[in-house]
């Protein structure tokens, strides 16, 4: 069976059995920081809250580059940001 997607600025058809891999790259004053890296430092701020890493069922991810920050928003109710900068090992 083939899939087919369509969306905003986008078609590309996904053969049954193959495995879509993506990558998210944020591009910040000449760095780059990589999507694991911001849901690291996500999972961090729930874990330092005191919560329980299984009790995270959902990360949104707002990532606002021109005010450093990344919003994020845990199971659609829990919600703050950090900073990209802090993110990266070269600072």
């Amino acid at each position: 069976m083939t899939n087919y997607y369509k969306g905003v600025g986008y078609d590309f058809v996904l053969m049954e059995g193959v495995t879509l891999k993506t990558n998210v790259y944020v591009e910040f004053y000449g760095e780059q920081v990589f999507q694991d890296e911001l849901i690291a430092e996500a999972k961090k701020i729930w874990k330092d809250a005191g919560n329980k890493p299984a009790d995270l069922k959902k990360i949104d991810l707002y990532i606002k580059p021109e005010d450093d920050r990344v919003y994020f928003v845990f199971n659609g109710d829990y919600t703050g940001s950090f900073p990209i900068i802090n993110t990266q090992n070269d600072f």
